[in-house]
């Protein structure tokens, strides 16, 4: 690992102890295919298979039959997957905009020991920073990213058989800090980890941060998982963290498209009847700053040496150690 060196002190854990081998790099997309083909014998033959993308959690395929396959990569994303089953038929008829409507599922298969969840492609594609910061086009995707999240947001609360996330959510930041704060110690300077302990004793000691009034939120809506034809935003997916939580949550992502380009979108979110608390801005401060700790904490959790380098360059420049970002916002409705 350069620069810093992988911490003697990381846990002893493999992800060969929490993944089948075929999904972790380099795949095996023939194995891949022949055991969808077993759990799935209805299948058309799977002639092909396209990675579409990968992350902490999950390994997204698609056949060439136009089916989107995603695989879990932790028992913790095995579990959320098998909400998404229940949950997203529920929540398919009251979006501006197409969701996956998942065919097949299985808790745990043969090759796959944590599940999989499967559904039809939809149309469209995910937008890039080209097409999202384009000077023409900006204004548009804005209007409707804030016109998306009004729709869910504003969605009776007991629409889904989901309680508030707020008393699982506390205690898994008193965990994510638990486990990555002994590792930081060994690689931060002295000053960083000053600052990133402090940062922390008093997130979690911030009441201001569990004032909010619970919504339905989709939990990742980062650019990647929408859906554009025609300049126009057709679909959403990966409601893997679908829940009943702060709607600040579902804004955080968007800070990586800009501060202004999250003015544009929480102002149409409000013209769309979204509402925005007086505690919003703070708690977007606060999740914002949260948000690389993740990074870390999966890193340290399942060994992967990479992305602990990648978390940490990010950690040292979030705003906890670097005056930048939301410090010079002046607000929302500024």
């Amino acid at each position: 690992m350069s620069g810093i060196g992988w911490p003697a002190q990381l846990y002893s854990c493999t992800q060969a102890k929490y993944n089948s081998a075929m999904l972790r790099p380099p795949y095996d997309l023939s194995t891949i295919a022949s055991a969808l083909q077993y759990a799935f014998p209805e299948l058309a033959a799977i002639t092909s298979l396209t990675i579409l993308g990968e992350g902490f959690s999950s390994l997204v395929v698609e056949t060439g039959a136009g089916s989107v396959f995603r695989f879990p990569r932790t028992p913790e994303a095995g579990t959320r997957y098998a909400n998404e089953f229940q949950l997203l038929p529920l929540l398919k008829p009251h979006l501006p905009v197409a969701i996956p409507a998942p065919r097949w599922y299985r808790p745990a298969a043969a090759h796959f020991p944590f599940g999989l969840i499967g559904y039809p492609k939809l149309p469209g594609r995910p937008p890039d920073f080209a097409d999202l910061l384009d000077s023409v086009l900006r204004p548009a995707y804005a209007a409707q990213m804030g016109a998306v999240l009004a729709a869910l947001h504003r969605l009776p609360t007991g629409l889904l058989p989901l309680q508030d996330h707020w008393p699982a959510l506390y205690r898994s930041w008193q965990n994510q800090h638990a486990l990555v704060m002994p590792v930081l110690k060994g690689v931060l300077q002295a000053e960083e980890y000053r600052l990133v302990a402090a940062w922390w004793q008093k997130f979690l000691a911030d009441e201001r941060i569990r004032a909010y009034s619970p919504v339905l939120t989709h939990g990742d809506f980062w650019f990647g998982n929408l859906l554009i034809e025609n300049h126009q935003i057709t679909g959403l997916l990966d409601f893997e963290n679908l829940a009943l939580a702060d709607p600040a949550v579902d804004f955080v992502p968007l800070l990586y498209l800009g501060e202004g380009y999250l003015r544009q979108v929480v102002d149409a979110y409000q013209q769309q009847g979204g509402a925005v608390d007086p505690g919003f801005e703070h708690r977007l401060r606060q999740l914002w700053s949260l948000r690389e700790f993740s990074g870390l904490e999966f890193a340290i959790r399942y060994q992967d040496r990479v992305e602990f380098e990648e978390s940490l360059l990010k950690l040292r420049r979030s705003p906890i150690l670097s005056p930048a970002g939301l410090d010079g916002w002046n607000g929302i409705n500024s």
